[in-house]
């Protein structure tokens, strides 16, 4: 199976439901799909699940993507978050090794687990509407990445770097409250 397309009406993908599928290439939702939930290992050891021309897509609807859902998916090059988005869950997206730029995470993003976005070596950067944004926790290790020096960059352009939070880093062992720089 090279190609998955879930159609509008379907609300939930189960855990492990895709879990392993070395096939499976790309995955589309319908436009109006009603998917809330891609629970937890749903596409874990898809190594060459891209998306469309390497951009995954989570639509509007999803508000929860469980723990490990996309671990080791190599292929994403670019990931698209809904705006519905409120939980990340441990590990996400962890080792997706090709994913590269900037995410966008959106404002109704409360949570994001430990080790969400580690070992993602290509990634450059990570943006928050500090303004509007409902985030209240990062988990331990969230963007951990041993090849990069961490930052978060304020809206004035500064560097805000501190590695202590354990955002970065396996420090504490243990998550930090979000309080954003203003």
């Amino acid at each position: 199976m090279e190609r998955k397309f879930f159609g509008k009406n379907l609300e939930y993908l189960g855990t492990s439901a895709f879990n392993d599928c070395n096939g499976l290439t790309t995955i589309e939702f319908e436009e109006g799909s009603k998917i809330e939930t891609i629970n937890g290992s749903a596409f874990t050891g898809c190594e060459l699940l891209g998306g469309v021309d390497g951009t995954l897509t989570i639509p509007d609807s999803v508000t929860e993507i469980g723990n490990s859902a996309f671990h080791n998916c190599d292929a994403i090059v670019s990931l698209i978050l809904g705006s519905g988005l409120i939980t990340i869950g441990t590990s996400s997206f962890n080792n997706c090794s090709s994913l590269t730029g900037t995410i966008v995470f959106p404002d109704s993003l409360e949570s994001i687990g430990a080790s969400a976005f580690a070992h993602d070596t290509n990634l450059t950067g990570i943006e928050f509407n500090i303004t509007d944004s409902e985030l209240e926790y990062i988990g331990n290790a969230a963007f951990y990445n041993p090849t990069q020096d961490p930052y978060f960059r304020n809206e004035d352009g500064s560097i805000d770097y501190d590695t202590t939070n354990g955002y970065f880093n396996y420090g504490t062992g243990r998550g930090e409250n979000f309080a954003p720089n203003t």
